[in-house]
């Protein structure tokens, strides 16, 4: 399948520059600073951009399809991994590095929405390990030379892993070959699996097809006549008379029912 085969690249080559970027943010920035780094604050401000982001797909994601969303943060996000390149001001590269992260706040419940429509539930789980073992095998390749690389050639890297993320969505705007399409409403897909219980909690062969079976399913004597007409003296005799007295219905009632009915 080209989609969960694109799915599977991108989840990578992005994890990928990501990892990248956790690991030389911090030399970049203190090359470029003009007084001592102040690393929780600048990580709490990222984790403040990657909300932003977050919360902004929340208020658009009815409007806006995930493929969409994906081809700006791919965009947005090789740019930014291209602006160490091009400049060495400290406040460019804290800018660029702060939307890179609103941009990861927007990717995680993108590519989360996109793997839901392609990848069946008893899939994904399989699906994903065979993502990771990708995105392992380039991290530990990336990581393993990244000390031995210059920070433009390392930045030119994931700025180039971005670019094909971005090369790969054009996948998505394609009918999907997985699952027999793309469902893109989460509530057509509820209304679905609800319309499903109740054709399959529907009774065969009785007068109303739109009764369930569990509305056929009556008590043959109820526990409010069994308090009335039962006394805790109740001896044997008066048992098989109770169950004498309540024909059992043998296509409605199996013979567990009748036994119980006679214990009580």
């Amino acid at each position: 399948s080209r989609t969960l085969l694109t799915l599977g690249l991108v989840n990578a080559l992005y994890e990928t520059a990501l990892y990248v970027f956790v690991f030389v943010w911090t030399p970049s920035l203190e090359r470029r600073s003009p007084r001592p780094l102040s690393h929780g604050l600048v990580f709490s401000l990222f984790m403040l951009c990657k909300m932003v982001g977050s919360q902004g797909f929340s208020l658009v994601s009815h409007a806006v399809p995930p493929r969409v969303c994906l081809t700006v943060v791919f965009s947005g996000s090789a740019i930014a991994m291209a602006v160490p390149l091009v400049t060495s001001s400290y406040e460019a590269l804290l800018f660029a590095f702060c939307g890179f992260e609103c941009l990861l706040g927007v990717y995680w419940p993108a590519i989360a929405l996109l793997r839901a429509a392609e990848i069946s539930d008893g899939q994904r789980s399989s699906m994903m390990a065979v993502f990771r073992v990708l995105l392992n095998a380039l991290v530990i390749g990336v990581l393993l030379l990244v000390g031995a690389l210059s920070e433009p050639f390392i930045f030119a890297l994931a700025a180039a892993m971005l670019a094909l993320c971005l090369c790969a969505t054009s996948v998505f705007y394609l009918p999907s070959d997985a699952m027999g399409g793309r469902t893109n409403s989460s509530l057509a897909a509820f209304l679905r699996v609800g319309a499903d219980g109740a054709t399959d909690g529907a009774t065969d062969g009785c007068d109303s097809p739109r009764e369930s079976k569990s509305s056929q399913r009556r008590p043959l004597v109820s526990a409010e006549s069994m308090d009335d007409s039962v006394n805790d003296s109740v001896n044997d005799s008066d048992c098989e008379k109770l169950c004498t007295a309540s024909p059992i219905n043998a296509s409605t009632s199996s013979k567990s029912n009748a036994t119980l009915t006679c214990r009580a």
